[in-house]
């Protein structure tokens, strides 16, 4: 069994990184145009009951360069969901703490499809707050309908959330492969371009807006 390494008494929650199809150790950058996604502000985003993840959030705007962009009106739902997979999490170092879903969907939906998509491995992993405190995922989705689906190149995403509730297992750490709930989810629905990290930073990513930077191989504790 997956689990992350909180102890029972931590007060500052788990941060973690949504990502599509694998998370790697690169900077990433999210050409444009893509779709802003925002959290609710209703405080909570993200649920996941008996392995179902459901994400709700708000789709914002679609930015199609540096400080421009076209607010998505009327507003806009952003929902996904997920079912975790404990043999796709299986092959995951034991130390990465991720945790992966599929049979996957997402739509983002104002009255009008604007965009429909599926995936195959939705990658949740844990980052340490000793670190930066912020996160990121990357991954391919694949467009399935949508008027904005002509318009974004590829299909990928990155975002965060910051996990509010967890269950415990035997040992008192958090294992999310059962329920949990989060908040401040954000993310960009376009495409995702690596870039390889210079040497001396080989497991550190560097962010984009809300999404920020993770280490992925080693297991920290969340500082009470």
């Amino acid at each position: 069994m997956r689990y992350l390494n909180v102890p029972r008494y931590a007060k500052a929650p788990a941060l973690l990184a949504l990502g599509l199809i694998g998370t790697q150790a690169h900077a990433v950058t999210v050409p444009y145009p893509y779709v802003d996604v925002i959290t609710l502000g209703n405080g909570i985003d993200v649920t996941q009951t008996g392995g179902a993840l459901t994400v709700a959030a708000t789709a914002d705007a679609v930015v199609t360069a540096l400080g421009v962009q076209t607010p998505i009106l009327p507003q806009a739902t952003f929902s996904l969901t997920g079912q975790y997979s404990a043999a796709l999490s299986a092959l995951e170092s034991p130390t990465s703490n991720t945790y992966d879903y599929t049979n996957g969907t997402f739509s983002i939906n104002n009255g009008t499809n604007l965009l429909t998509g599926t995936f195959t491995d939705l990658k949740l992993t844990s980052v340490s707050s000793a670190l930066f405190d912020i996160a990121i995922g990357a991954g391919a989705v694949t467009y399935t309908g949508g008027t904005l689906a002509g318009t974004l190149a590829g299909g990928t995403t990155v975002g965060s959330f910051t996990v509010s509730t967890y269950a415990t297992n035997a040992n008192g750490v958090a294992d999310l492969s059962q329920n949990f709930t989060g908040t401040s989810f954000t993310a960009k629905v376009g495409a995702v371009t690596a870039v390889p990290l210079p040497g001396p930073l080989p497991l550190l990513l560097s962010g984009i807006g809300a999404a920020g930077a993770f280490a992925g191989r080693r297991r920290r504790a969340i500082p009470a």
